[in-house]
């Protein structure tokens, strides 16, 4: 499994918001920088083309994405903004099921 660079971020969820409304690469990596955190154009160009398959933003704040890993897709799941910052509920699915 390959770590990306964006996995390593306390601002992720915020910088998926960001490719989910459609912000440039630039207007991200300043995001993270103002946060004190370090992260390249072309690091979030691998993301979004490897990796970042779908983003929902939900009315109530929460995020949803959904990732390749591997064989799997992985969906993460963050509770809205207001919700306390609790942690992300994760599910795995297998993308060659049934196959």
């Amino acid at each position: 499994m390959r770590i990306f660079q964006i996995d390593r971020l306390n601002c992720k969820r915020e910088l998926v918001m960001m490719i989910i409304k459609g912000s440039t690469l630039k207007e991200m990596v300043e995001f993270a920088t103002e946060r004190n955190e370090q992260c390249s154009k072309s690091a979030l160009d691998r993301y979004i083309k490897h990796k970042f398959i779908e983003g929902r933003i939900h009315e109530d704040g929460s995020v949803e994405i959904k990732e390749k890993e591997g064989h799997q897709v992985r969906v993460t799941k963050y509770p809205s903004e207001t919700s306390g910052r609790a942690q992300p509920e994760i599910h795995l699915l297998n993308s060659t099921a049934g196959f």
